[in-house]
């Protein structure tokens, strides 16, 4: 779906994951298993100096199973935030010294889904269970140029203990050539361990529990098939952050420091349909986000990308090679005094069962 703008909630096609609608795996003729990997390289330019930052995104997996009487299962583990980077960053003066920060991990959702259709296929259902963790680590490390300066190393680490998430999903073909789709998810709660160790540079070893409700989220899309070779389709989706109360300490108030984040996305897709199997196919679409965090002032952080993608048909049209590139600009300088550019690379590979020559 990065090809064509992140269009993915009104689609049905092979090799689709069901992570943003479970009722999208419903007409998979197949059982498949599918994988994904990602890269992205940002430009951040700033009133105090620029620099590059490299991100791996981590793994996309799962497959899909067709069960009897029009049932299918599948399952899904993704990244729900990616928390993985490295930066450098070097500061000149009288005692110059260079600022270098990792990060590692990320939140991450394993989600189980059922999928059936009536109606002749007109329409489809979909269910959804998930559960979301993780750990994410920022490490800092200052080293001066000057060997009289003390080196300064400082870790910070969250731990997600768990949250349950559910979500139901549906697909309707009113007319022939027109499909719509739509999904919601309910949010459930976790508990936060947040511990901070200064290893270098000083003395400090600090532990705090806290509590996050994660949001509800739902999203609709659309798509229409002018011609066989032809699809368009359309894609809104909000995630309610502004419900979403977070509790520093137990016995403390909860606070609600989020907004709400949307997206919304445009796609194409140019390729003869093959039937159950993957054909080859161009995408091209354009795609925007807001985050839900905001900048110190207030301002609103978005997020917009170009992108376009391939797919090729692989082991005899018994598994599918999806590559896609997207580049866009997070942030404004003007508003908020920074902004990045980035291009980001995605490759993914959907694969079934090959049939027997012998």
């Amino acid at each position: 779906s990065a090809g064509r703008g992140g269009t993915t909630a009104a689609w049905s096609d092979y090799g689709l994951s069901g992570a943003a609608n479970p009722a999208s795996i419903a007409a998979s003729e197949m059982s498949y298993g599918f994988a994904s990997y990602g890269a992205e390289v940002a430009s951040v330019k700033g009133e105090e100096g620029s620099f590059r930052q490299r991100a791996d995104l981590l793994p996309h997996l799962g497959g899909v199973v067709v069960l009897p009487k029009g049932i299918r299962a599948g399952g899904v583990f993704r990244v729900q935030t990616d928390a993985t980077f490295t930066r450098r960053v070097r500061f000149e003066g009288e005692s110059p010294y260079t600022v270098e920060t990792t990060g590692q991990g990320g939140w991450t959702r394993l989600q189980l889904q059922l999928a059936g259709s009536v109606f002749d296929r007109r329409l489809a259902w979909g269910g959804a269970l998930g559960r979301i963790q993780g750990n994410v680590k920022e490490e800092w490390t200052v080293v001066f140029d000057d060997p009289r300066f003390r080196r300064h190393r400082q870790i910070n680490e969250g731990r997600v203990k768990g949250g349950w998430v559910g979500g139901v999903g549906f697909l309707a073909r009113p007319v022939e050539r027109l499909q719509v789709g739509g999904a919601f998810t309910l949010g459930g709660s976790t508990a936060v361990a947040r511990e901070t160790a200064v290893l270098a540079g000083g003395s400090l070893r600090r532990s705090t529990r806290a509590a996050q409700e994660l949001p509800d989220e739902w999203t609709i899309g659309l798509l229409a098939r002018p011609s066989r070779s032809i699809r368009i389709a359309g894609d809104f989706g909000r995630a309610l952050w502004a419900d979403a109360g977070f509790t520093p300490a137990p016995g403390e108030a909860e606070q609600k420091p989020y907004d709400d984040a949307s997206r919304w996305g445009i796609g194409v897709e140019i390729g003869a349909e093959n039937g159950p199997l993957p054909a080859r196919v161009l995408r091209a679409g354009f795609r925007g986000r807001t985050s839900y965090l905001r900048a110190a002032d207030g301002s609103e952080i978005g997020e917009w990308a170009a992108t376009a993608g391939l797919r090729l048909p692989v082991a005899k049209e018994r598994g599918a090679l999806d590559l896609s590139l997207e580049y866009g600009k997070r942030g404004d300088r003007g508003d908020l005094g920074v902004e990045e550019t980035f291009v980001r690379f995605t490759a993914g590979l959907a694969f079934s069962s090959i049939e027997r020559e012998y």
